[in-house]
């Protein structure tokens, strides 16, 4: 029965080794899944300010135009308000690229955390064997010593000894 530590060992093992890999490719998976959402996330972003851009272009246009039609010449406040227009809407452009690059910055930490975290469970999923074989070894071995202790005290230089030493009741000595 000394085989049993070392089984229990060995599963013990084998269980941890395969949670540190499955924990390992379900933080990979997920990082790869942070990296794409980072990549729409700044292609959201790109398409967004270029929505804003050409809204104001064509707001832009059509001021311009109906301030033409109306006869009114395009200097001072006109063409400042025109520009302020202008540059409002190329700032509201600017926010949501910078808004889409935070948010894919945070995607990519996410990923990242993931790959970290992937690793330390790979890793701690082989320290977890090799202590579970270790364990495993000193279990065996402390069984095996005292197998062999227990052998000794029941085994004298006459052969094995089934108990106390008695007279046999076969072996009388006179008397009664």
């Amino acid at each position: 029965m000394t085989w049993v530590p070392i089984a229990a060992a060995a599963v013990q093992a084998v269980g941890s080794v395969v949670s540190g890999v499955s924990q390992y490719s379900q933080a990979k998976s997920q990082a790869a899944y942070a990296q794409t959402n980072a990549g729409l996330a700044e292609q959201q972003a790109e398409s967004q300010a270029q929505a804003i851009r050409e809204k104001a272009r064509r707001l832009s246009g059509q001021n311009r135009a109906a301030i033409g039609a109306s006869g009114v010449d395009l200097a001072g406040s006109f063409l400042d308000a025109l520009a302020d227009s202008d540059i409002d809407a190329e700032l509201d452009a600017q926010t949501a690229l910078w808004n889409g690059k935070v948010e894919a910055a945070n995607y990519r930490a996410q990923a990242e955390a993931s790959k970290a975290a992937g690793s330390s469970a790979l890793v701690g999923g082989l320290f977890g064997a090799g202590t579970s074989a270790i364990s495993g070894y000193a279990n065996w071995y402390d069984a095996k010593a005292r197998d062999d202790i227990r052998r000794k005290l029941t085994t004298g230089p006459e052969g094995p000894s089934y108990g106390p030493r008695y007279p046999s009741p076969n072996a009388h000595s006179g008397g009664f």
